[in-house]
């Protein structure tokens, strides 16, 4: 299977192949992580890898298909601009946070 260069919503949907899919440049280090599980199923997994305090860390942003691959967009904004400003991480945003902020 082609990796594209930027995530669309209709290869995310149909992947079946192992491996780490990145959104491409300027993505804020987003990456879909697909897995095969035991019960022979598709594990799709939204990361974000970023740096804090110099060391390298990866953050889960939510399963495929609940978190959307815009969903996941917005969540890798979010999340850099809250580490561009200095924040501690604590206070990156998940899931629920998006949530709460759309329902109110």
């Amino acid at each position: 299977m082609n990796r594209p260069k930027r995530l669309t919503a209709s290869f995310v949907k149909s992947v079946q192949a192992p491996g780490r899919y990145g959104d491409g440049h300027g993505a804020f280090g987003l990456s879909l992580m697909v897995r095969r599980m035991r019960n022979r199923r598709w594990s799709k997994n939204w990361n974000q890898r970023v740096v804090l305090d110099g060391k390298v860390t990866s953050l889960g942003l939510g399963a495929y298909p609940l978190v959307t691959l815009q969903e996941a967009r917005e969540h890798a904004l979010l999340n850099a601009r809250e580490i561009r400003q200095g924040r501690r991480l604590g206070y990156l945003t998940t899931r629920r946070s998006i949530s709460r902020q759309r329902t109110s």
